[in-house]
């Protein structure tokens, strides 16, 4: 999911870069949603690392938070798409109009 986030950003900023009237806040928002998701990797990797050593092997079972990151990532990555599209929609039409 981080590295979907990560080519998101690129994508985006380079829309940003042909645009500069834009601004940055879609890539500073998957920014945020990197840091984010990095940290609860980071946090996940402690408390598995300590729950391993602590405890018998147990069945996999999928854990909700992770679940609930999934579909937020999912959700956020595919908003942002869609805003994407949208931005270079609008901007395809301006173009033709004023070729």
């Amino acid at each position: 999911m981080i590295d979907a986030l990560h080519e998101l950003k690129n994508n985006i900023a380079r829309v940003e870069q042909s645009h500069p009237h834009l601004g940055n806040d879609l890539s500073s928002t998957c920014d945020r949603a990197i840091t984010e998701l990095q940290e609860i990797h980071r946090r996940q990797s402690m408390t598995g690392a300590r729950d391993t050593a602590e405890t018998a092997p147990r069945t996999t079972r999928t854990n909700p938070l992770s679940q609930i990151v999934d579909k937020t990532g999912a959700c956020i990555i595919s908003g942002l798409d869609r805003m994407g599209d949208g931005i270079i929609f609008i901007f395809a039409k301006i173009g033709r109009v004023f070729s």
